[in-house]
């Protein structure tokens, strides 16, 4: 099996001879059907060769990492008060215009309420 950081699915190894017309996820080479098999992912199509199954650094160049302008970045897992802290970073510049739509929303709402079939 590979590591998670390369996959996050189960892979199994396969023989060579279904294996086609297949291409690595990772080297973007197609996988020939003399080279001793590939890992394969059933639940999504994922393809691996055996020389970048074999490389150390797969976890790096493989499919689940964010890639910026300074390189690789390791993903972090967030709770809930990690993805609330995250959003009221993004609202910030315009938390005095979802304040006042929200005011302007309450409004109309108890408006409707009290005056139900005014015309």
């Amino acid at each position: 099996f590979l590591p998670e950081e390369v996959h996050r699915h189960p892979v199994f190894y396969q023989e060579s001879r279904g294996i086609a017309m297949h291409w690595c996820d990772l080297c973007r080479q197609r996988i020939k059907p003399n080279s001793g098999g590939c890992y394969r992912c059933s639940l999504c199509d994922f393809d691996i060769c055996m020389a970048c199954a074999k490389r150390s650094d797969a976890a790096t160049v493989g499919e689940n990492v964010l890639r910026g302008d300074s390189g690789v970045r390791t993903e972090i897992a967030l709770d809930n008060k990690g993805y609330f802290t995250r959003t009221l970073r993004v609202v910030k510049p315009e938390l005095g215009l979802i304040m006042v739509s929200l005011v302007l929303l309450a409004c109309t709402s108890i408006t409707r309420l009290l005056l139900p079939h005014f015309q």
